[in-house]
C-alpha cells in the first residue's frame, strides 16, 4: 500500500483531505503540504523581493505538487521539480510537537538529479504553534525559529529508495516544519517522495 503521508501519536494539526492522506485509527497526523522556495517567503514591506517570490510561486506549483500514478506502486505522490535561478525549492509539512520528543520520520524517495543537483529532508524547528497558511517570512523565522537540521542529502540517479531519520525537539519547542527537497543545479527531472510516515517515539 501506497499512503503517501502517515502521521500516528503525539499532539498534531488536523490533516486535510487535500494531503491524500491515509492514516491509522491512532493518528493526530500532520497538517497539508505546503510548498516553499528559499529560506523564508519576503515580508510585506520588501515588495518587489515579495512579487518575484509570488511568480515564482505561481510557476512552482504549476509544476510541482502530488502528482497521480507516479508512486512507488503506481498511487499518488509528491514530485518536487527545480526552477532556474532558484537554488531551494520543496515542500514541508507544519506540525506541532511536544517539547522534549522524539519523533521518527520515513520516506520513500526517487531522484534523477544532475550534476551539482542534491535533494533530501530536514527541519525547521519553532518555538511558537503559528499560522502555516504557506511559508513563514523572514521576520516570523528571526523571531521563533529556534533550531534548524539537514538529516539527508543524496546526489545522482537513484531508484527508490527507504530513508529513516529521528529527530527530538527541543525544550522550547512548540512546532517543526519537516521538508522535504532539492537544491543546486536546475534539470527537468522530478525528485519524487512517497510514504511519508511520521511517528511518535515513545
Amino acid at each position: 500500500m501506497s499512503a503517501f503521508l502517515r502521521a500516528t501519536s503525539g499532539s498534531g494539526l488536523p490533516t486535510p483531505a487535500a494531503t491524500r492522506a491515509v492514516c491509522p485509527a491512532d493518528a493526530v497526523t500532520a497538517s497539508p503540504i505546503l510548498p516553499y522556495l528559499g529560506g523564508y517567503r519576503p515580508d510585506e514591506e520588501d515588495r518587489a523581493g515579495l512579487l518575484a517570490w509570488s511568480a515564482n510561486m505561481d510557476y512552482f506549483t504549476t509544476i510541482s505538487g502530488i502528482v497521480q500514478w507516479i508512486g512507488r506502486e503506481g498511487s499518488a505522490a509528491l514530485s518536487v521539480r527545480s526552477i532556474e535561478d532558484v537554488v531551494s525549492a520543496g515542500y514541508f509539512i507544519p506540525m506541532a510537537v511536544r517539547p522534549s520528543t522524539t519523533y521518527r520520520v520515513e520516506f520513500q524517495m526517487k531522484s534523477l538529479l544532475s550534476l551539482g543537483g542534491e535533494a533530501g529532508a530536514g527541519m525547521l524547528e519553532y518555538d511558537a504553534l503559528l499560522p502555516s497558511g504557506e511559508e513563514f517570512t523572514l521576520l516570523a523565522n528571526r523571531n521563533h525559529r529556534i533550531g534548524s537540521n539537514v538529516y539527508l542529502r543524496i546526489r545522482g540517479e537513484r531508484d527508490w529508495e527507504k530513508h529513516t531519520y529521528t529527530f527530538k525537539t527541543s525544550p522550547r519547542a512548540r512546532m517543526v516544519h519537516l521538508l522535504f527537497f532539492r537544491e543546486g543545479l536546475h534539470n527537468r527531472e522530478p525528485v519524487i517522495f512517497d510514504d511519508i510516515v511520521i511517528r511518535e517515539v515513545r
